[in-house]
């Protein structure tokens, strides 16, 4: 009777819960039920130790299944309304903060640079880091891409160690390379249009 269950069990679940995971998993727990209730009759027509041993480890292992299966039933239905709720959470802290008077602290491309990159970075010199007159030239008119390196560093060259994620926003990321980009042009106009 546990496989019919199982089934009604699916069958009781809402449509937003429903997955293939929640399908595979089903399907595994009604053939481990089946397969332990074989070692368990196996047991009662010959008394043999290992089939009972064997029985009892597949339904309690169909057991944590079916338990795994609810939980990720739980887990698909609720994703969305969770974002959601995330999402109005994020909205009424701001609204408060801006009711309150609290203002949001915004860094300036030249603050990112002194609190962070200068520690590797310099522009004229090397330092941990390339000096930014070597590098900057390359990402000419391809802002983009040195947000995205920002954003997501990866080594590129084997004289310097990888640069570490910084951990920075895009608006971050974008307002330094703003500032880095900037401060090349204005030393050397002809590298950088």
């Amino acid at each position: 009777m546990l496989p019919v269950f199982v089934l009604f069990n699916v069958a009781a679940v809402s449509d937003a819960a429903l997955s293939g995971t929640i399908y595979s998993l089903t399907s595994t727990v009604i053939i481990l039920f089946f397969l332990a209730a074989h070692f368990i009759y196996g047991y009662h027509k010959s008394p043999q130790p290992v089939a009972l041993t064997v029985g009892v480890a597949l339904f309690m292992l169909a057991t944590l299944l079916l338990v795994a299966t609810d939980t990720v039933a739980l887990g698909t239905a609720t994703s969305k309304n969770a974002a959601l709720l995330a999402s109005n959470h994020d909205k009424a802290m701001e609204e408060l903060k801006i009711n309150m008077g609290v203002a949001s602290v915004t860094f300036t491309g030249e603050d990112i640079y002194t609190g962070r990159c200068f520690a590797c970075h310099l522009f004229d010199q090397k330092k941990v880091g390339p000096p930014y007159f070597k590098t900057i030239p390359k990402y000419e008119g391809k802002k983009a891409e040195l947000v995205a390196f920002i954003l997501n560093p990866r080594k590129v060259d084997p004289a310097y160690p990888p640069m570490p994620n910084q951990g920075l926003r895009p608006a971050e990321a974008d307002s330094i390379a703003s500032y880095i980009i900037r401060k090349v042009a204005a030393s050397n106009p002809r590298s950088m249009k």
